[in-house]
């Protein structure tokens, strides 16, 4: 196995965090161990930094992503030789599926659906994951969905689980319509978004303490359902509205439920990491920043967001962030700005603003 790999954006990574894990070395040793494997169509689903695809590059595969990061991560560690797919529906057949567990039940039962839809019966499946990361609602979703299932002992941690498709089609349940008090549309949302059932607590929090009074441009940063943009659109109608996300089905949602407004004009959609990509200059940035990356926890990617937000913002613009106040962000954003202010908090949250002087 090549461990010669690099987690995207390279400036982020940590001397502890590796683009590989035994899960992924535990599965790249039984598929070689596969007889005939050289004549199959191989598809390799949430692929985490490309380890799986890029030392399985000279066979015939398909990647299937929602992450930006993972994509670029893929890319990069194949040396341009694989372009993640960003719809299933874009993948007509396969012979074998590879699986990397997801964190998230909703994507995972969602993309065992759509699977369903385009395999034929008896493709076999192999998820991997750690061990500590498997969860009993794995197994169930994976009995529901494919067949009946059995696991390999684990190894360094890791573990893999074969399985089957029955050959029982499925309708997927996503996406979703969810009412939110205060808005006129319903919003859409696909498996992969934070939250998807109801308004998180800390974005409540934030539409509380929008700005007013913004003509210029709006960047929903990390911008999920983008709910704060919206909000800020129709706070300050004569602003320009940016929303972007490493999420490929949070852009979705986004799109579709800015779309269900009258506004006057189009908005502007970035599936990036942060605001790779956005090259106009905002007026205002809306965060609420993500503090994991999958399994992941830490605050890297939103230290990386504010390093970004100040670059991206006109001189006098602002950076307004709501975080669980332990994480303790105002520290940050003084290094980067030099100045921050208190602009509410509650028991759990505090929204800080920052200005570019």
């Amino acid at each position: 196995m090549n461990k010669n790999l690099i987690r995207y954006p390279k400036h982020l990574q940590q001397e502890n965090l590796f683009a590989w894990s035994s899960a992924d070395e535990l599965l790249l040793n039984h598929v070689r161990e596969l007889s005939g494997i050289e004549k199959k169509k191989i598809l390799i689903i949430n692929e985490q930094f490309g380890a799986i695809a890029a030392n399985l590059s000279d066979l015939n595969i398909e990647v299937y992503v929602d992450s930006f990061i993972s994509a670029k991560s893929i890319n990069i560690n194949s040396q341009n030789k694989i372009e993640a797919l960003r719809s299933l529906s874009d993948c007509k057949s396969a012979d074998l599926v590879l699986c990397y567990l997801p964190k998230n039940n909703n994507y995972f039962e969602d993309i065992l659906c759509r699977l369903t839809q385009i395999l034929d019966k008896g493709t076999p499946f192999v998820f991997t994951g750690m061990v500590k990361h498997i969860s009993k609602g794995h197994f169930k979703l994976i009995e529901k969905y494919i067949g009946e299932l059995s696991t390999s002992l684990a190894v360094k941690k890791a573990r893999l689980i074969f399985s089957s498709f029955n050959g029982q089609k499925s309708e997927s349940l996503f996406p979703k319509e969810i009412k939110i008090e205060g808005f006129d549309n319903s919003f859409t949302h696909f498996s992969n978004i934070f939250s998807i059932d109801k308004l998180d607590i800390g974005t409540r929090f934030f539409l509380e303490n929008m700005p007013r009074g913004i003509i210029g441009n709006i960047l929903d940063l990390g911008c999920g359902n983008g709910i704060l943009g919206i909000k800020a659109k129709l706070l300050n109608p004569n602003s320009v509205i940016y929303f972007s996300d490493e999420s490929y089905m949070a852009i979705m949602s986004a799109k579709e439920n800015y779309q269900k407004y009258s506004f006057s004009d189009e908005a502007h959609y970035f599936w990036t990491h942060s605001m790779e990509g956005v090259e106009d200059e905002m007026d205002l940035i809306l965060c609420n920043p993500p503090f994991h990356q999958g399994t992941t926890i830490g605050t890297h990617i939103a230290i990386d967001m504010f390093k970004s937000s100040f670059k991206s913002l006109k001189k006098g613009g602002v950076l307004r962030v709501v975080a669980n106040s332990h994480l303790g962000y105002h520290v940050q954003l003084k290094n980067i700005f030099k100045n921050y202010k208190l602009i509410n908090s509650n028991k759990k949250f505090v929204i800080y603003e920052s200005i570019k002087q």
